[in-house]
């Protein structure tokens, strides 16, 4: 399990876009959301939903700070394995078992 160390600053995990959203869960400190544009589905000639962006938590950090990935789509799979190298490179992550 990946988890933030116990005596990291959360000014430094602010630094890297996380920040408390107010629809996260009441056990999460943190998390970094993403967004994207959604095009309403037209495919069979009736518009079905709405354009406009859709966003969506891609990492949360827990109150006990195990780091979860919490996207359900496959393309988010790279943006959060970059986040997570920078925070691996700024020495913030420690592997638990």
């Amino acid at each position: 399990m990946l988890k933030i160390k116990d005596n990291v600053d959360l000014k430094e995990l602010e630094k890297l876009g996380f920040r408390k959203h107010k629809q996260d869960e009441e056990n999460i400190l943190v998390s970094k959301w993403i967004r994207e544009w959604v095009e309403a589905d037209s495919i069979d000639g009736y518009k079905c939903g709405s354009d406009g962006w859709n966003f969506y938590p891609l990492l949360k950090i827990t109150n006990n700070l195990e780091i979860k990935f919490c996207s359900y789509w496959p393309w988010d799979l790279d943006e959060a394995n970059k986040i997570l190298q920078d925070l691996i490179s700024k020495g913030l992550v420690e592997v638990e078992e």
